[in-house]
């Protein structure tokens, strides 16, 4: 057991999650080899992820690894868990955002007390991101003002990746203003799609890998 409380095997996870993730970025913006792993991952990445993390993703859906968020790094890899890798291993179903509620919440605990303080910059691109998952219109305003926030503070050599970050947010943003919801879950999540919608998905609207 840690001194936070965290099992040494969870702890080992917490680890294991963050480096997978963010590999050797540390403080620094050099992102380019992790893109394809966030952003263009394919069938072969949501299998290794699903293999090496599906049982900690199965465990935190239940609720059952509140002890992480005893720490910044913690609560990070619990989002990461609940609003990235559900993705991937999800990809295409409702279970795909059964994680956002919980980790919508634990970001909003987390900014409460000051989490993402001790987060990088890159980490707190992710941090925030159930955030601009949320089909709430005042969750993606906190999202785009927490980006805009964070531009600001970092230095010139982080500036496009954060940026790129804050125009993601933008775009999610201005699809919730549009329609109060993501089109592109309608049909996972097994809601209609209103003409709007679809005139909006046949017209290449975004779709976020989903």
């Amino acid at each position: 057991m840690t001194e936070q409380g965290v099992p040494h095997k969870e702890q080992q996870a917490i680890d294991d999650i963050l480096r997978y993730w963010f590999a050797d970025i540390g403080a620094g913006f050099e992102v380019t080899a992790q893109h394809k792993l966030w952003y263009s991952g394919g069938p072969a990445v949501d299998k290794a992820i699903e293999r090496q993390f599906g049982g900690w993703v199965a465990q935190a859906l239940e609720g059952e690894l509140a002890a992480w968020q005893a720490t910044a790094q913690g609560t990070l890899a619990l989002v990461i868990l609940l609003d990235q890798f559900t993705r991937n291993i999800y990809r295409g179903s409702a279970q795909a955002f059964a994680g956002d509620p919980l980790a919508q919440t634990l970001v909003k605990q987390g900014l409460r007390a000051g989490l993402d303080s001790q987060l990088t910059a890159v980490q707190r691109s992710f941090f925030y991101m159930p955030l601009e998952h949320s089909e709430s219109i005042a969750d993606q305003q906190t999202c785009v003002a927490l980006f805009e926030q964070l531009l600001g503070e970092v230095p010139a050599a982080g500036k496009a990746t954060i940026q790129s970050s804050l125009d993601f947010a933008l775009k999610h943003r201005d699809i919730i203003a549009q329609f109060g919801r993501f089109p592109h879950r309608n049909e996972a999540l097994g809601r209609g799609t209103t003409a709007q919608e679809q005139a909006y998905l046949s017209g290449g609207g975004a779709r976020f890998g989903q």
